[in-house]
C-alpha cells in the first residue's frame, strides 16, 4: 500500500534489515532500469509457481517451446534439447515447466530489495496489491506452494508478467556471508545481492558472444550440464571471474538481525565456549568496509554511550525487553566486548 500511495515516481524498496553496500546515486539512470522500470533480485530456489496460475491469469504458455535451461537463458535450447518439437508436458521429457515460453524464469524472487518506476508499473502495483490482499488465502501458496519464504515476494514479478510489462531479473546468484560455528555448523548471516547494472552488461556480452558463434553453440550437447557447460565453461570464463566480480550492491542481514537484546540473549557472534567470533567475513566484497564493526559501533554509540546526554534508549520494544539498568549493563557489556574483539581482529587476519 505504501508503494501505491507514495508520490515518488522512482522507488528503491529495502527491507529494514537490508543495507546498501555501494553508492546508489546512479541506479535510476541506468539503461536497463529506464527500459524496464522494474528490477527483481533472485532467491536461492527454483520457481514453484503453480501452472494453474497461468490459466487463472490467462497467460499463454507454449507447451512445445523450450526457451531456457533453469537459469541458463543464453545458450540456445538446441544445445540441451534434442527434439525441439516435443510436447514438453509429457513425463518422459523431464523439462521443468518454467523452462517453457510464456512462464516466469527461474529462480524465485527475493523481495528484500526492489526497484520500481510507478509511471511504468502503476498497474503492476495495483495488481500486486490485489495479490497481497488475497495472498494469505490464495496467491502466496499458488506462487510458492509452501516453499521457503512464501509471502509477498512473488507478487510483483507475477503482476508485471501477467500484464506484459517489461521487468529485469538479476542473473547473478545471491551469495552468503557468515561463519562456521564450532557446534551449530555454518551460520549464514546475510544475503549478498549484486549490482543489477553490471549484471545486465555482462549478460549482454554473453548473449553477443553466443550470437557471434551461433553455429558452434547451437549443436546438441548430450553431456550438457547447466552448472558445468553454462556456469563454469561459459559464464566463469567469459563473464565475471574471481578478479572481476559483479559488485555486491545490497547485504540483507536477515539472520542475525542487529537487535541488541536478541544478540545478547542468544550469544550471537560467539562460539559454544563463549569466545567472540567475527560473523561477516567478506569485507573484500564490500570494498574494505567492515560491515559488522560499523553496526556494532552504531549500537555502542547510540545505546551504550557513557555520556547519558548522547545516549538514546527510548524504543518501546527494547524497553519492554530490557526493563532494568542491570539488563542494560549486560547488553552493553556484550556490545563493548564485541566491538573490542572486532577492532583487534580485522578480516585480513582471518584469511
Amino acid at each position: 500500500m505504501a508503494l501505491v500511495l507514495s508520490q515518488f515516481e522512482n522507488i528503491l524498496f529495502l527491507d529494514a534489515d537490508n543495507f546498501a553496500m555501494k553508492n546508489l546515486n546512479h541506479v535510476f539512470d541506468t539503461d536497463i532500469y529506464k527500459e524496464t522500470g522494474l528490477v527483481i533480485w533472485p532467491d536461492l530456489w527454483r520457481r514453484f509457481t503453480a501452472p494453474a496460475y497461468y490459466k487463472i491469469a490467462e497467460i499463454p504458455v507454449n507447451l512445445k517451446q523450450r526457451v531456457r535451461y533453469s537459469y541458463d537463458d543464453v545458450l540456445p535450447p538446441s544445445q540441451y534439447t534434442q527434439d525441439l518439437q516435443a510436447d514438453f508436458t509429457t513425463e518422459d521429457t523431464k523439462v521443468p515447466f518454467h523452462d517453457l515460453n510464456g512462464t516466469i524464469a527461474d529462480p524465485a524472487s527475493e523481495s528484500g530489495q526492489m526497484m520500481i518506476n510507478k509511471r511504468k508499473h502503476f498497474h503492476t502495483l495495483l495488481l500486486a496489491l490485489y495479490y497481497n490482499i488475497y495472498g494469505p488465502r490464495w496467491y502466496y501458496n499458488m506462487f510458492s506452494q509452501g516453499t521457503a519464504g512464501e509471502g509477498d515476494k512473488e507478487t510483483f514479478i507475477s503482476a508485471a508478467h501477467a500484464l506484459g510489462i517489461p521487468y529485469y531479473q538479476v542473473r547473478t546468484p545471491l551469495g552468503f556471508d557468515g561463519f562456521h560455528h564450532d557446534v551449530k555448523a555454518y551460520q549464514g548471516l546475510g544475503l549478498m545481492q549484486h549490482d543489477f547494472d553490471q549484471d545486465y552488461k555482462w549478460h549482454q556480452e554473453l548473449l553477443k558472444k553466443v550470437h557471434d558463434n551461433i553455429d558452434e553453440y547451437s549443436k546438441f550437447n548430450p553431456k550438457y550440464d547447466v552448472d558445468i557447460t553454462y556456469k563454469k565453461d561459459l559464464l566463469q570464463k567469459n563473464g565475471p571471474t574471481k578478479s572481476d566480480m559483479v559488485d555486491v550492491m545490497f547485504l540483507h542481514a536477515s539472520f542475525y538481525k542487529f537487535d541488541p537484546r536478541t544478540l545478547y540473549d542468544q550469544d550471537c557472534f560467539k562460539t559454544s565456549k563463549g569466545e567472540h567470533v567475527r560473523g561477516y567475513r567478506n569485507q573484500r566484497r564490500y570494498g574494505g568496509f567492515d560491515f559488522e564493526l560499523f553496526n556494532f559501533q552504531a549500537l555502542q554509540d547510540k545505546l551504550c554511550n557513557k555520556d547519558p546526554a548522547h545516549r538514546y534508549r527510548n524504543f518501546k520494544y527494547l524497553n519492554e525487553k530490557i526493563d532494568s539498568e542491570e539488563k542494560w549493563n549486560n547488553v552493553c557489556n556484550y556490545i563493548d566486548d564485541h566491538v573490542k574483539y572486532l577492532e583487534s581482529t580485522p578480516v585480513s587476519s582471518l584469511s
